[in-house]
């Protein structure tokens, strides 16, 4: 960005005071600077020259500086003013400072939280995606590099968790009712975390973030990440992607008992678990404030509430079964779904649900190479 002048001292927008550096990335750079008017330390972001031409990336740029204005919480980052400045030209955002680290540093550095500490995290970052999804925000890249732990400025609250990076969000669109639909977008976000509907172009709902919090759940409680492909030494995409849509997914549990860490998961988390990684989003709660209602429950100790919850969070197609050796967890089942009128009633149960998991199966392996063509422009 040597079009403008960045070094330390120099004043940038009229109303900036570069201070140093931040950090550099394939987007752009970030300096610390001091606002003039208030003399307060801000983030300056600034779009990486070679991108200034490219379309997508101007909006993913814009929407950042947009979208967390719609956002009714302390948990997203403040955008304290946007432009773009004539040299170059160069968008630019000033956003809040922040001083801590990320999910994903303080779980490399200490391993799983103490189980208080991780209900504190997840209340956090509830408060915060509840809010995106009423306001008909999709984030589609949450992970534990975007979900930041800043030093707190309230006594007694040990950090405040920040979700970052709005950038590929989706705002959901109304129909003439005014009810929300899903939108169709382009295949975009982080394999590792990413729902299997992000995998091609389609369309991505509050489910497709429920996905992502299923698997951040899993690798908060047991310090490490549910797809055993990474720890098993498979190297590359589609290995990954192959486990993520088409190998059978196994328990929470089993996994957790692979990584020594089967003690770390509370009783009925099996249940809660695979409702959040359903494939088919439909089977999936339905958005941030049906998955958490009954976490919270699993995490306190109060299990039996989550079947109050379980007619209402699941769709009309129903929660996916579950195998596991933890206490079976009726709650996930909604006890008031009809029973269903047709020949397929009279098939017994384990037979029906291994004919739909050999459909969905079979759905996959045909989307498989689109995806791994989607993920690899992704990724590149």
């Amino acid at each position: 960005m040597s079009a403008i002048d960045l070094s330390p001292g120099a004043l940038f927008a009229g109303q900036f005071r570069v201070v140093r550096p931040l950090a550099k990335g394939g987007m752009g750079a970030v300096y610390v600077v001091e606002q003039v008017a208030t003399g307060r330390e801000r983030a300056l972001k600034l779009m990486h020259p070679a991108l200034v031409s490219d379309e997508k990336s101007i909006e993913r740029f814009e929407r950042e500086a947009r979208i967390g204005s719609r956002i009714a919480s302390e948990h997203i980052v403040e955008v304290i003013a946007a432009g773009v400045e004539r040299e170059g030209p160069t968008p630019w955002l000033a956003m809040e400072l922040l001083s801590g680290e990320t999910l994903d540093e303080r779980v490399s550095r200490g391993g799983p939280p103490p189980r208080t500490e991780t209900v504190q995290i997840l209340r956090q970052l509830a408060h915060a995606l509840t809010a995106a999804h009423r306001a008909g925000i999709v984030h589609r890249d949450l992970k534990p590099e975007n979900l930041f732990l800043a030093e707190s400025r309230r006594e007694g609250v040990p950090f405040t968790l920040k979700i970052l990076d709005f950038g590929i969000a989706t705002l959901q669109e109304a129909n003439a009712s005014g009810v929300e639909v899903a939108k169709t977008t382009q295949a975009v976000g982080s394999p590792l975390w990413m729902a299997p509907e992000q995998t091609q172009v389609g369309k991505v709902t509050p489910a497709t973030d429920v996905w992502a919090l299923g698997l951040i759940t899993f690798y908060l409680l047991t310090g490490a990440t549910y797809w055993r492909t990474l720890r098993s030494g498979g190297s590359g995409l589609t290995a990954l992607l192959v486990e993520i849509l088409v190998d059978p997914l196994e328990s929470a549990g089993e996994r957790a008992r692979e990584l020594g860490r089967g003690d770390a998961l509370p009783p009925g988390f099996d249940a809660w678990f695979a409702m959040a990684v359903a494939r088919e989003p439909t089977r999936r709660f339905r958005d941030a404030s049906a998955a958490f209602e009954p976490l919270f429950a699993l995490l306190e100790g109060r299990s039996a509430s989550i079947e109050a919850f379980a007619a209402t969070t699941a769709s009309p197609s129903g929660p996916p079964s579950v195998s596991s050796s933890q206490p079976a967890t009726r709650a996930l089942k909604p006890r008031d779904a009809p029973e269903a009128k047709s020949a397929e009633a009279s098939t017994p149960a384990p037979k029906r649900e291994a004919a739909a998991e050999e459909r969905a199966g079979a759905g996959a392996r045909r989307a498989l190479p689109a995806a791994l063509l989607a993920l690899a422009l992704i990724v590149s």
